[in-house]
């Protein structure tokens, strides 16, 4: 965990890395990702569902969590 660095705001644009992250885990692993710009630093949660089938994952047939 960092700390004492500059306060953290949302960006004014949404960045390749964090569109990466967010399709990848929600269509391509049924899963969802959760950022929160607190005062403190960045917060994220990122939720992948357990036990999908693999041919799912590899024929895009899997769904967000719900």
């Amino acid at each position: 965990m960092e700390s004492g660095g500059p306060p953290v705001a949302p960006p004014a644009t949404t960045g390749y890395g964090s569109k990466l992250i967010q399709s990848v885990t929600t269509y391509s692993l049924g899963g969802q990702v959760e950022l929160k710009y607190a005062v403190g630093g960045l917060e994220s949660e990122i939720v992948i569902p357990l036990g999908v089938p693999l041919s799912q994952i590899e024929s895009g047939t899997c769904r967000r969590a719900s």
